[in-house]
């Protein structure tokens, strides 16, 4: 049986077998995420640290904020106020009626519990380069659509438009990246599209979306959602305390570059989570040994006696240490000698640490970030078409999987967030 016939089928018997649970996820980028790690820095809920979260995950967290804001009788600034009714609002008992939702479409079409939802969003800029004689205005937008099959299955596509200045590889005719044609300094994409469906405890999910491993949000050093959107089949399964991710992606069709992970995480007591992934990225037809969401890949490579295949392997954990105060970092290993002689190589290595504070300060919310991101020489490098960066592989034209930083660089960084009021921080 070919692959696309497996998941077809599997897509099937998920709507005929599927529990009520909605399969809907939230796309990496949305506030939901910024909102929810405010509450959790608060100690008020407890993050799966493997994004993006499903609809009734977000609606699991929110529930978990309202009861612990009523049983600690928890004192909120004008800023944690509106985000609990911000994401109640967006969130309980808004699974199957997006209409009601705080981040209303702009139309919906209804039959019993089957809808369609359609958004449209926009924005622009007007700027002027010091080296040109006038200005110029630049825009985007994204017309999103959201179909509902009866609770456990659910169809998500979003389509973005970009008009940007021509200079560059983004001029008329030119690929501005490997998934990009630029018209006049024009492009548009699928951004997101994808079918999910899910159960009480697993999902399953077909298209293109973000993924994100680890638990710092902003980005991740084994797969960051600052990579774009990836097309891919993915699974995920929870077993009490311990969840599991696997998928299998295909980065660029005509040179045949795939991309393959799994991720085990586990919950800890006092809201300690780890995990731990592995990453393959290959070349050639797709290896259905990829395709096993338990085992090592790297033992398959030693196992066939070649270096071809770029494995990486990650281990983050994400620590409160009180209330009000979490610690999260990640190890990255993408080479590390063990056998020391003088034909060694140079490790291959990098790790972030970072921590995160709220404080009342005069009634209101004061959160602070301050980490540390370090990344060796050669990290992500390999050979020739397997460099560890999305679509052809071109290192210029297509972001890196892993952290934006780059391999060879060092930074760090420092943020604090205010709520002054409800709706300005």
């Amino acid at each position: 049986m070919s692959l696309v016939r497996s998941i077809l089928s599997g897509l099937f018997f998920a709507i005929v077998l599927g529990a009520a649970v909605s399969a809907e996820t939230i796309s990496p980028d949305s506030w939901v995420y910024e909102a929810l790690r405010s509450f959790e820095v608060r100690g008020l809920v407890k993050l799966e640290p493997t994004l993006p979260y499903t609809f009734d995950q977000c609606e699991s967290y929110t529930r978990e904020i309202i009861a612990n804001i009523a049983k600690e009788r928890a004192e909120l600034g004008p800023r944690h106020r509106f985000l609990v009714e911000r994401l109640t609002k967006q969130f309980v008992g808004m699974r199957d009626r997006p209409e009601d939702r705080w981040s209303k479409p702009v139309g919906v079409l209804r039959e019993d519990d089957e809808f369609v939802a359609a958004d449209f969003r926009a924005g622009g800029t007007v700027q002027k380069q010091v080296d040109e004689d006038k200005g110029e205005a630049d825009g985007l937008g994204w017309t999103d659509f959201l179909v509902g099959f009866s609770h456990n299955i659910t169809m998500e596509t979003s389509y973005r438009l970009v008009m940007a200045p021509e200079r560059g590889d983004n001029v008329d005719g030119e690929r501005p990246s490997s998934r990009l044609r630029s018209y006049r300094g024009f492009t548009a994409e699928f951004e997101r599209g994808l079918i999910d469906a899910g159960g009480s405890w697993w999902s399953v999910r077909v298209g293109r979306d973000y993924m994100h491993w680890g638990s710092n949000p902003r980005e991740g050093l084994l797969l960051s959602r600052t990579s774009g959107s990836i097309d891919h089949a993915g699974a995920r399964f929870e077993m009490g305390p311990f969840a599991l991710s696997t998928f299998q992606a295909i980065l660029d069709s005509r040179c045949e570059r795939h991309l393959a992970g799994h991720r085990l995480t586990a919950a800890l007591p006092r809201g300690i989570f780890i995990g731990a992934g592995e990453t393959v990225l290959y070349r050639g037809d797709m290896d259905y040994i990829y395709l096993m969401p338990l085992g090592v890949f790297y033992a398959q490579q030693y196992n066939e006696a070649t270096n071809d295949d770029n494995i990486l392997w990650s281990f983050d954990w994400k620590v409160p240490l009180h209330r009000g105060f979490i610690l999260y970092g990640e190890v990255l290993i993408d080479d590390i000698q063990y056998e020391r002689d003088e034909k060694a190589g140079a490790d291959r290595l990098g790790f972030d640490i970072a921590t995160e504070a709220l404080f009342m300060v005069a009634g209101r919310e004061l959160e602070v970030s301050v980490g540390y991101t370090y990344l060796d020489m050669y990290t992500y490098g390999h050979s020739s078409g397997t460099q560890y960066v999305a679509g052809d592989g071109d290192a210029w034209m297509n972001p890196l999987l892993g952290s934006p930083l780059g391999p060879d660089a060092d930074r760090w960084f420092t943020t604090a967030t205010f709520g002054a009021s409800a709706c300005v921080s």
